[in-house]
């Protein structure tokens, strides 16, 4: 569910570890915070 998400942050030019850091905090949080960090301003 999450590949989506990642594959699209993938696309963006993000500084390195951005991914690693999002990923970090999917692993950490539940899922209303989860929210809040995919469909950010970023996601159209």
């Amino acid at each position: 569910m999450l590949d989506p998400i990642f594959d699209r942050l993938a696309a963006d030019d993000m500084p390195t570890g951005t991914a690693e850091l999002i990923l970090a905090a999917y692993g950490g949080v539940g899922a209303e915070r989860t929210v809040e960090i995919g469909p950010g301003p970023g996601f159209s």
